[in-house]
């Protein structure tokens, strides 16, 4: 009997799987960098994975008495949309993203927050930062008589507002947003990420 895992059809469903689970664990970053060629992208890698979740119903069907494991394909793209129905993906980005640079953040936010000129306005990391930060490596800086903060965005763009990591310097941090932000902005979800830095999710309420 043939080994199912070694044909073509079994390495391009994992492959496809792979890749539609990258793009979608990482969709908040390519989509800020990138917009409507990653749009097509997800799209086109959407479409082929049910083409290819359906053709492997028929490949198990088909080849079932004359390849071994013949169901390896389809078990392959079930667990795969699993994954990206069950878990977090976004997050567990984020937070391993967090935990990688954690150091960085740190050294990037008190940089930023030490060169504070004027209320809410964005500023520019150096060169060897700006990645923490999509858009171009900047932050938005925060400060009114509520508290302060450096917030780094991980997304920004529609249909979901903006989402970023947010260091509170001072200042009750549910009271400092809900004035920043309560105009155009309805702040959706806070999650504790860091010691003094939260997850934070804005939506436009426009």
């Amino acid at each position: 009997m043939i080994n199912t895992a070694k044909t073509a059809f079994f390495k391009l469903c994992l492959i496809d799987s792979l890749l539609l689970i990258i793009s979608v664990m990482y969709s908040q970053k390519f989509w800020s960098l990138y917009f409507i060629l990653y749009g097509f992208i997800e799209f086109c890698l959407a479409v082929s994975f049910f083409v290819l979740l359906a053709c492997s119903i028929v490949f198990w069907l088909a080849k079932r008495k004359s390849h071994k494991y013949a169901f390896l394909p389809l078990i392959t793209c079930i667990s795969f949309l699993t994954m990206i129905v069950v878990l977090p993906l976004t997050w567990i980005r984020n937070k391993i993203e967090f935990n990688l640079n954690e150091n960085e953040y740190e050294a990037a936010s008190d940089i930023a927050n030490r060169c504070k000129k004027s209320y809410n306005h964005l500023y520019q990391l150096p060169g060897e930062y700006e990645s923490l930060s999509v858009g171009g490596g900047k932050v938005e800086l925060i400060e009114n008589q509520d508290g302060s903060g450096v917030l780094f965005y991980k997304f920004q763009g529609m249909p979901d507002g903006s989402s970023g990591f947010l260091k509170i310097y001072k200042g009750d941090v549910n009271i400092l947003l809900k004035n920043i932000y309560h105009i155009i902005y309805d702040v959706k979800e806070l999650e504790i990420i860091g010691i003094m830095f939260l997850v934070i999710k804005i939506s436009s309420t426009m």
